[in-house]
């Protein structure tokens, strides 16, 4: 049989690291995304109840969240994170708003 159709042997080794790498890279993007999800609820609960701290805070995590998602976006090309960084602009213009509206009933 010729060399270019032999089929090469796969290494069990292989396949085991490969399988750790991947489940590796699924469960720090679920702890990511649960500590994003974690954080918005409890800023969310936090403005709702009216605490004047929430509106600073939410205004810098929301920043953070753009800055991680453009430099992920810088070394990936996935333009999920540019759609998540217009959506966070947004939700940053409405607290903004908010919190404006809440200083000058207060």
């Amino acid at each position: 049989m010729p060399t270019l159709l032999k089929p090469k042997p796969i290494s069990k080794w292989a396949d085991l690291s490969f399988l750790i790498s991947m489940v590796g890279k699924g469960l720090l993007g679920l702890g990511q995304m649960g500590v994003r999800c974690g954080l918005n609820l409890g800023l969310v609960l936090a403005l709702l109840a009216g605490l004047r701290w929430a509106y600073p805070v939410s205004l810098l995590a929301l920043g953070g969240f753009i800055a991680y998602q453009l430099n992920k976006f810088a070394h990936t090309g996935d333009m999920m994170m540019i759609i998540l960084s217009v959506i966070d602009i947004f939700v940053i213009w409405l607290i903004w708003r908010e919190w404006k509206a809440h200083l000058r009933t207060t």
